[in-house]
């Protein structure tokens, strides 16, 4: 990670507490600025994969209860992949929970069908095909 002085008008915070940051310069200030749960926590890097998936990856899931999987899982079920979308609900299912189960085979069977989430399009600006706007209209769960 580069220092902070790396990135222009960025200070670290002080005594640990988060301080008020200057408004980017320009434009290319803005893109070499980290977001700033980065700049707070040297510990918070970012990664390519979703936590849950580094989780498995290190052998570390016997490390938490219940709960804490099942939270831990989310980013696995909310990921626009399809490998991680079997991963998840593999992981469910092995967590033996038939809520959290239903909800990720659903979240799964969208990846199947689009490739992504449309109800995201129009937050992330995209256009929505056809069959996406006829889901949106027809979608029952919450999500």
């Amino acid at each position: 990670m580069q220092g902070l002085n790396s990135y222009p008008g960025l200070s670290a915070p002080r005594s640990g507490a988060a301080s008020a940051q200057p408004a980017p310069r320009s434009s290319s200030d803005l893109a070499a600025c980290p977001p700033p749960s980065v700049l707070a926590d040297p510990l918070n890097q970012p990664s390519p994969k979703p936590a849950g998936q580094v989780t498995l990856d290190r052998g570390w899931e016997g490390r938490y209860g219940h709960e804490q999987l099942r939270f831990l899982y989310l980013p696995l079920a909310h990921a626009e992949d399809i490998a991680l979308q079997a991963l998840s609900v593999d992981r469910y299912e092995a967590l033996g929970d038939p809520e959290a189960l239903k909800a990720a085979r659903e979240h799964a069977e969208v990846i199947r069908l689009y490739g992504r989430f449309p109800s995201r399009n129009a937050a992330l600006a995209r256009p929505s095909t056809p069959a996406e706007i006829s889901y949106l209209r027809k979608r029952t769960h919450r999500w």
